[in-house]
């Protein structure tokens, strides 16, 4: 009787054990990391062009570009969180929330066979987090695309978004085929642009419904300028030691940068293909 016994709690034990649901982590081998999708990390001050530059590349490679920013306002967006706050002032939000935010967002699908990952790290500690994420055999390429201060003030004074596919177009450099005429005077402002009916159409999707960051602003541009010299030249002195750095001129035109964009994918791809 006493075996008979034994036996059964044994039976109940193991099925307890195999109904019980399993708890898995994401730093366990069986399940991937969402940050080995990183491939590529473009840095540079906001206003720069690297959002851009980072398009064009992308469409040279034909590896989706995570805009870190983009990532963060459409978490935020019908949030309550006091930290959303953070994003109307130019400040960067604390570590542990943005690399939540952003391997929740690496785990969707169009991501699953890499990503070129725009606006982290911004910060040495940032980087140092990502590095050992990735694991030292898994270094990311890193680019770096510089612009001076007066480019990227009038860059982001000029700046404005379609709302229906969030492409980037600028006043003064990169205006929409399909725009009305009196946008070539320079003498159009931005708010004076979004105003008015029908001044552009969406080269990608055809909207003529355009709007402008509220964080767009030269009181916010310049702290985040002041910012990135703070926090993130140290990142890119860190990262110029790594075998795959390259750097982009942002000053240039967009012809220009286009050309840039062409040369270095020739030299990324077979990177790229040893990283697979």
């Amino acid at each position: 009787m006493k075996k008979f016994l034994t036996a059964v709690l044994l039976s109940a034990v193991v099925f307890i054990s195999a109904c019980s649901p399993q708890h898995t982590n994401l730093d366990s081998t069986t399940q991937e990391n969402p940050i080995s999708r990183v491939k590529i990390i473009l840095l540079g001050a906001p206003g720069s062009g690297k959002g851009t530059f980072g398009a064009m590349l992308s469409t040279q490679l034909n590896v989706p570009i995570l805009s870190m920013g983009d990532a963060i306002r459409e978490y935020f967006k019908s949030s309550s969180d006091p930290k959303a706050a953070q994003l109307q002032g130019g400040k960067l939000l604390d570590d542990e929330t943005t690399i939540q935010i952003l391997k929740k967002k690496l785990l969707e699908p169009q991501y699953a066979n890499g990503v070129i990952l725009d606006g982290y790290p911004r910060t040495v500690a940032q980087g140092l987090m990502l590095d050992e994420a990735l694991g030292a055999s898994n270094s990311p390429i890193i680019i770096n695309v510089h612009a001076s201060l007066n480019v990227i003030e009038k860059r982001s004074a000029g700046r404005f978004m379609c709302a229906e596919c969030n492409a980037i177009y600028n006043l003064y450099f990169s205006l929409p085929k399909i725009h009305d005429k009196s946008l070539d005077s320079g003498k159009v402002t931005r708010a004076q642009m979004l105003a008015r009916d029908n001044m552009c159409t969406c080269d990608h999707c055809g909207s003529k419904k355009f709007y402008a960051r509220k964080d767009d602003t030269r009181k916010v541009i310049l702290h985040r300028y002041c910012e990135y010299r703070k926090n993130t030249l140290p990142l890119i002195k860190h990262y110029q030691t790594y075998p795959a750095f390259f750097t982009v001129d942002g000053n240039c035109s967009i012809s220009l940068l286009s050309q840039q964009a062409i040369t270095l994918a020739e030299k990324l791809r077979p990177l790229l293909a040893a990283r697979k």
